[in-house]
């Protein structure tokens, strides 16, 4: 029987590593294989809480005979996090960026974001000064009454409300009782 082998490697501070597996047999006998997978520690942590998302980054099914060499293979890591370096992480999609699309590409965006950072800036500029005038405020006159001291008010007189209809015949200046509570 083969022993098959998982390897993960990761750099503290990198935004990923590399998973390398082989299914143990000789590599000039028929149906060996070995491969070296890159991946993110984002994806290795993901996969690490669902072990089937394993099947998907090695390329493989791990539930034939893989899962020992896979749980040996994660043990070192169990405490690993997300984080690594912004400026190395930064540089290294800027470099992959490149190798991928070619100067060109990358100068003509790089060309179009500036162009679009002036833009913004400019708006921007237009905004903070439209803030800063002075806004023009209306003062509301109020209205003065005229002649407040000669006033020829009426005062009409309050009825006392007792808090009954009137005709009903009960009194609210008695004690109440259970026929009129």
């Amino acid at each position: 029987m083969t022993k098959k082998l998982i390897a993960f490697s990761f750099e503290p501070e990198s935004i990923g590593g590399f998973a390398i597996i082989s299914n143990g047999v000789h590599f000039g006998r028929n149906g060996a294989f070995s491969h070296c997978i890159p991946m993110t520690k984002e994806a290795f942590l993901a996969a690490c809480k669902d072990r089937m998302k394993f099947n998907e980054l090695l390329g493989i099914d791990i539930r034939e005979g893989w899962q020992n060499a896979l749980k040996d293979a994660m043990e070192p890591f169990t405490t690993m996090k997300e984080e690594c370096d912004p400026e190395l992480a930064s540089k290294t999609i800027a470099d992959l960026d490149l190798n991928i699309r070619g100067e060109e590409a990358v100068t003509a965006d790089m060309e179009t974001l500036e162009a679009d950072n002036a833009k913004l800036v400019t708006e921007v500029e237009k905004e903070v000064k439209k803030e800063t005038k002075p806004k023009k405020t209306t003062k509301k006159a109020k209205k003065e009454v005229k002649n407040d001291e000669r006033r020829d008010d009426t005062v009409t007189p309050v009825s006392e409300n007792d808090g009954c209809a009137e005709g009903d015949g009960i009194s609210a200046e008695g004690t109440s009782t259970a026929d009129n509570a």
